[in-house]
């Protein structure tokens, strides 16, 4: 669960406004023993002894707003935190976008998560001697720092620490510390095997040393200025969010050694990105994992994938063709929604579910066949996607389709098929079978067998249409269902036909 909080701040710091508001006068309490004190000038200063409350987020659905519960409820120009604070909470000063001085205490011994996140006007630092545990987010967004140093005393340093703090360029840790490093200014743990940060203001190249065996979460977040990683055969684990916002990016290449990768939001937001091969070994895309890829023309997916999350690649408004591996077995909620230029979809014959909106939006797709083992398809999966839907009669597949009122169509016919359904969804049974969509251009049509109702517009408009037999098991034909058939004579209409629509020959 934590690292869905993680990736809630992700949404929330990028897409609300900054806090900024003008202090007032006010005193009052911030956790058992602490007291605060905010003065007109915009000084927050906080006294006492022991540990800060944690705080939340309060968001507004309906303006878009947010706050958090600190109850200075403002953004100070200036923190001064007194000797005796042990603790600062989580999102204690969260979003306050005027904060550009603070003082910290030897005292203190904790930074909660993303205590200072979003401090855009933050310029500097000094970690105090003694802090021990640096909490996720701490600094996140904190776009005027510029340099960092990490004391002996740190022995926790969170995810995504000092993540798309624009202007970082060098981080530097004390030589005594004996849990972390840092070489050529980037962040290591003391064993060098875990890469945990680059900063924002690396350029060009950048190569991953080759001691490193797990790349962390948020390791790489808004290096927009790098144009190319190389990350080093050995590494065989990636955390989520590792490369989200690196605009520069125009490839990458994940070595097969690679086979642990926690996809949510990891190329999300990567708009230069127009290639990527994913290792074999890898058995699930995660949630958002290239969502707004924009430059993404195409992906390689293993045979190891047995799940494509949602959102794992929508808004790749540029990806032209993907091959979905034998194995998977679902596609989550809007995976590929607005890839506009996506013509040539393969799925496969192990595919069970199709998630609600899937493939909305996909105005390319002209044809998709749905595989036979198919039970699941959600609500709006091909909403605005002309695609012609291909499935074979009594396939689970056309009756999912069917299910969302999707027609689908045998191969090697001109005309669409529904199945109908009992209105009570507990049943789920077959109530009959309509015929759909004739091919305009037909000119002699015979009506399957097993076909129960002649559905609205079926034959609308099908002006060379000189004769058609209709079979003894139709019993409905729908509205306009032959409207515009101006070529076609007298024909007979079986007694078991027991409802005609209004307009039917019009």
């Amino acid at each position: 669960m934590k690292w869905k909080l993680c990736l809630l701040l992700f949404a929330l710091l990028a897409l609300a406004p900054p806090t900024i508001v003008r202090a007032e006068k006010q005193t009052g309490f911030c956790g058992d023993d602490l007291r605060y004190r905010l003065t007109e000038d915009g000084t927050l200063t906080i006294s006492g002894t022991g540990s800060m409350d944690d705080f939340r987020i309060i968001y507004n659905y309906m303006d878009g707003t947010e706050k958090t519960t600190a109850p200075w409820g403002v953004s100070p120009v200036r923190v001064i935190v007194e000797e005796g604070v042990a603790s600062l909470g989580n999102l204690a000063f969260y979003r306050c976008a005027e904060l550009t001085d603070v003082t910290l205490p030897t005292s203190l011994t904790v930074i909660g998560d993303s205590a200072f996140s979003g401090c855009v006007c933050l310029k500097d630092i000094s970690i105090p001697e003694n802090v021990a545990f640096i909490g996720d987010f701490a600094f996140w967004h904190c776009n005027e720092l510029t340099s960092v140093t990490i004391p002996k005393s740190v022995s926790y340093i969170g995810s995504c620490v000092f993540s798309e703090c624009v202007g970082l360029t060098r981080i530097d840790v004390s030589p005594d510390n004996e849990d972390y490093c840092a070489v050529d200014g980037v962040l290591l743990d003391a064993e060098k095997t875990r890469f945990l940060l680059c900063p924002c203001g690396f350029s060009g190249e950048f190569t991953v040393p080759s001691t490193v065996t797990r790349i962390e979460s948020g390791a790489f977040s808004g290096c927009t200025y790098l144009t190319d990683i190389t990350i080093p055969f050995g590494v065989t684990s990636i955390g989520h969010s590792a490369f989200f916002n690196c605009a520069g990016l125009t490839s990458l290449t994940i070595p097969q050694s690679v086979t642990d990768i926690d996809f949510p939001y990891i190329f999300a937001g990567c708009t230069g990105l127009e290639s990527i091969t994913i290792p074999e070994g890898v058995t699930a895309i995660g949630g958002n994992a290239f969502s707004g890829c924009t430059g993404l023309k195409s992906v390689s997916i293993p045979e190891s994938v047995s799940s494509i999350a949602g959102w794992a690649f929508s808004d790749c408004v540029n990806l032209s063709s993907v091959r979905i591996p034998q194995g998977v077995v679902s596609i989550g909620y809007e995976a590929f929604r607005n890839c506009e230029s996506l013509r040539e979809v393969s799925l496969p014959e192990s595919l069970v579910s199709i998630d609600e909106w899937a493939f909305s939006d996909c105005t390319g797709i002209l044809t998709l066949s749905i595989p036979n083992n198919v039970e699941s398809i959600g609500s709006n999966a091909f909403f605005n996607c002309p695609a012609k839907l291909y499935a074979a009669l009594d396939s689970d597949g056309a009756k999912a389709l069917s299910r969302q009122g999707y027609p689908f169509r045998v191969p090697d016919t001109n005309y669409d098929l529904i199945y109908l359904f009992e209105k009570d969804d507990e049943k789920d049974e077959i109530t009959g079978l309509e015929i759909r969509n004739v091919n305009r251009d037909v000119v002699s049509f015979v009506i399957p067998d097993d076909v129960t109702g002649i559905g609205d517009y079926a034959f609308a408009d099908c002006r060379d249409l000189i004769e058609i037999t209709i079979p003894d098991s139709v019993t409905s034909i729908g509205f306009h269902a032959f409207s515009g058939c101006d070529s076609l004579p007298e024909f007979s209409i079986p007694e078991t036909v027991k409802r005609i629509d209004e307009f039917a020959f019009e």
